[in-house]
């Protein structure tokens, strides 16, 4: 029915695909992985469609995406850059190594439990050699299926997780 046909709407959806496709590209350019979470894009434009398109659909691009932070304004110099139809966009090249490294841990605690034959509904005791985690505690919790989480020396692991010089070695219990 075309009278449910939201133009505008639709425009600002077009924007929006835009603006994540052209900060993908460039964490692509710039092997920033889409995997890793960055600090924050910049939108530079002095169109106020676009701003406004930006303020509505902000947690859709932030998960579009993955940074933390959006903006609307001028660039920054140590940011890269790339220009889009109504303007300019600037993507911070520093990735948020703890959460980084949560999401390579959330990975390889998932390929160990699916290599072990696990299902969703099982439930685990998970061990990790590294208190940086601790802030993640509630995430990794409910990502990976684990009632406990233990920080202690790993010994005998069954997975670890690497970001630069970081690492997180991990194993898990069944609980029965």
């Amino acid at each position: 029915n075309p009278k449910l046909i939201d133009i505008k709407l639709e425009k600002r959806m077009e924007l929006t695909k835009e603006i994540t496709e052209v900060v993908n590209s460039l964490r692509k350019e710039n092997n920033l992985r889409l995997k890793w979470p960055l600090e924050k894009f910049i939108v530079e434009t002095k169109d106020e469609n676009v701003k406004k398109t930006v303020k509505e659909f902000y947690n859709v691009l932030k998960f579009m995406t993955n940074v933390q932070k959006i903006e609307t304004g001028y660039g920054e110099e140590n940011f890269v850059s790339k220009e889009f139809s109504k303007g300019k966009i600037f993507v911070s090249k520093n990735i948020l190594k703890d959460e980084a490294l949560m999401r390579e841990l959330l990975r390889e605690v998932q390929e160990s439990r699916k290599k072990r034959k696990l299902i969703v509904k099982d439930k685990i005791i998970l061990f990790l050699d590294n208190e940086i985690m601790k802030k993640f505690v509630p995430e990794i919790k409910e990502k990976v299926g684990a009632r406990e989480i233990k920080f202690c020396q790993v010994n005998e692991e069954f997975g670890s997780a690497k970001l630069d010089e970081a690492t997180v070695k991990f194993k898990f219990t069944l609980i029965k």
